[in-house]
Parts: C-alpha cells; structure tokens; sequence
C-alpha cells in the first residue's frame, strides 16, 4: 500500500501566540523490573539507589567486553509486553459498561506506550537527519503505540563502529560506579554490566483532551534511608529520581554546540515526562575516564539549547501527533490491525500504511487480546 500523507508537518510551527500546552505532572502507577533474562517481574527488585563515587577517576573501560548485552532482536519480541503485563497485573482493565460484548478496557487511557517513542516523537519539528516509524492499534477505544525500527536506524546499528560501541558501553559502565541496591552500601561494580536488568515507573500523565499510560526505565533515586514499600504509587511520587548521563566532556565550539543542539533537547524530553528535574553527568575524556560528576538542572536544558530549540514546539508537536492518529484510527477497533505512521526527515511530512486483519505487523499479543476478551 502506497502512503498516504497527512496535513501534519514536522517543521517548528512559526507562530509567536504559541503557549506551552497544558500538559499534567506525570503520577506514578506502579512500577516493575526485567530481570537478566529481560522477564517481566512484577516488583521493584531492580530499584536502585544514587550514591556518589567515593574514589575518581572511573574507568569505564573496565570490564569492557564482558558486559551481558540484550538480545538484538529485542525489540521485535518485547515489543509494549512489558507494559500490558503491568496493565494486567494491575486489574486497568474493566468491562465496558453497556457493551454488547465482554470485552474489557483499559479504563481512562487514550494511548499506552513507553516514554522512548514519545521522546522521538517531541523531537520532530527539529529532526533533519534521522526518520521514524510509529506503529497504532486501536481496540477498544486504547491506543497502543510501538516504535519500529527503520532500515536506516538498523543500518546505523549494525554499522557501529569500535568507538561508537564503546560510548554505548560507558553510559551503562558508568551508572554501575553511581547506582547502588542499598543506601548503605557502595555500589558493586567488579562484576560485568548486566544490560537486560532494569526498573521502570510506569505513568499516567493527562494532555489536552487525551490521557496517557506509559512507561519509562528510571535510573536511581536519591535517598539518604532505605526506601521500603517502593511498588506502593504514594511512596513512587515522593522519590527524587535522578537521571544519570556520561558525556564527552566539551573542549571546543562543536562540542559546545553538538550539545546544545542535540543533548540538550533529548535529555529535557525525556526528563521532562517522568517529572525529573536532576540530571548528573559524568563528564569523560576521549580515553574512557571520569574524573568529575556536576549536577544540572533539567530547567536549565531549554536555555542552553535556546538557539537551536525550544519546548513549546516539542510539546506542542507531540499533542498535534497524538491527535492525528487518534482522528485517523476513530473508526478503527480491532487488536491486530496496524498503522504505520512514518516521519521523513527530508520532506518533513507525516504519512502512513494501514494493515487490516492479523499480518506479521500485528504487536499486540494473542494472551493480551485473550485477557481483555474474556
């Protein structure tokens, strides 16, 4: 099927009327882990928590080459199952009221994803170089929202380079030096990264006119005592989770630039819908040492990045996106049809496939469509 374009455009809408929308903190619903066999565990095991590194410099190469990497096909077999799980064990799912079947819902939500997709998606209106994919089903009135990879983002995978696989490496090495499983105890860091571990929040946040489920994997949180009950929502919201980034340290004008441009923008979206305002970066050398860790305001983000983007542009982008697909996909309910909506980095145009009935495309697991059927 050919693509169908739509009337949304991903360049910056030039209008000095344009406010921030009215976008609600993100709450906490719960929280859940992957273990090292990236299985769903409905519990706050892998939480961890932020201790700085009592001795520098951090060597991030260590034990380079030994960490446990996750599968590279994961995508195409985790795909949301993490999320619905969470929707399952958490009883989101009701009847609906009136309905002429039994099927269920996930009751108030619009659209379920995970943070990553909705952090492409703010960053369109200043994307020139990398395009994206965004796949919906529609059942039942929920929205389910993957990110597929595209050829040019497998390409750019497979063809990374020794240097560019090492910077990958150095983020997680480096989270290893800071995060710990006690607030008492230093962090364990002579054993191999274990990449497939990880905890995530999972959030409700409301939109104009829309309400989202969505979940993000949360670095550590700050805390001086030993935080009990974690999985309990009350106890998630009073956290202060920090995000942790390693970053080249900048020695010159394009490295100044290259973050401003670009980290800037990507760090404030992603902090930005899990409600955190800290971020600590490692500030490495071209070797693979830190030797200092400086604390940044996530607010500070937009005015660094002031002359190349700006916030109420990717907000208001990604309430525009939203809104689309929610208007294409009215008259769609079905769990295993899919639209394709797809970004072109040198158009700037938004269009999209549709595939109706169950095709290779179809994301939505049969257990998960049997849970809310039955």
């Amino acid at each position: 099927m050919a693509l169908i374009k739509t009337n949304l455009n991903g360049k910056p809408i030039r209008d000095e009327r344009l406010q921030f929308p009215n976008i609600g903190k993100p709450q906490a619903l719960g929280c859940f882990s992957l273990d090292t066999n990236r299985e769903y565990q409905n519990t706050a095991e892998n939480f961890q928590y932020f201790r700085m590194p009592s001795r520098f410099p951090l060597n991030l190469n260590a034990g380079y080459g030994h960490a446990k990497s996750k599968p590279k096909d994961r995508e195409d077999k985790e795909r949301l199952y993490p999320v619905l799980h969470f929707i399952l064990n958490h009883n989101l799912v009701k009847r609906n009221n009136g309905a002429t079947t039994n099927a269920k819902a996930v009751e108030g939500f619009d659209f379920i994803a995970f943070r990553g997709l909705l952090r492409v998606i703010m960053g369109t209106p200043y994307e020139d170089r990398e395009d994206w994919c965004i796949q919906a089903t529609r059942f039942k009135g929920n929205i389910y929202l993957c990110e597929k990879e595209t050829d040019q983002k497998r390409t750019q995978r497979y063809n990374m380079d020794e240097y560019q696989k090492r910077c990958c490496a150095y983020g997680l090495k480096f989270e290893q030096y800071c995060l710990s499983a006690s607030p008492y105890e230093e962090p364990i860091t002579n054993v191999p990264v274990d990449e497939c571990e990880e905890f995530h929040c999972v959030f409700k946040t409301q939109f104009p006119g829309m309400t989202l489920l969505y979940g993000a994997e949360m670095d550590g949180a700050l805390s001086v005592n030993l935080v009990t009950n974690v999985e309990n929502k009350d106890v998630l919201n009073s956290l202060r989770f920090m995000e942790l980034k390693c970053s080249l340290r900048p020695t010159n004008d394009r490295h100044y630039i290259n973050f401003n441009k670009f980290k800037s923008r990507n760090w404030w979206c992603q902090c930005f819908l899990a409600g955190i305002r800290d971020i600590l970066i490692g500030y490495r050398n071209d070797s693979g040492f830190i030797d200092e860790i400086v604390p940044m305001d996530v607010e500070s983000l937009p005015q660094l990045g002031a002359a190349f983007w700006n916030p109420i542009q990717c907000a208001n982008f990604l309430v525009r996106f939203l809104k689309l697909v929610k208007q294409e996909m009215t008259n769609v309910d079905c769990p295993h049809t899919v639209y394709e909506f797809y970004f072109n980095p040198q158009t700037r145009n938004i269009s999209y496939r549709f595939y109706i009935g169950k095709t290779p495309k179809t994301f939505l697991p049969d257990w998960y469509v049997t849970a809310l059927l039955n």
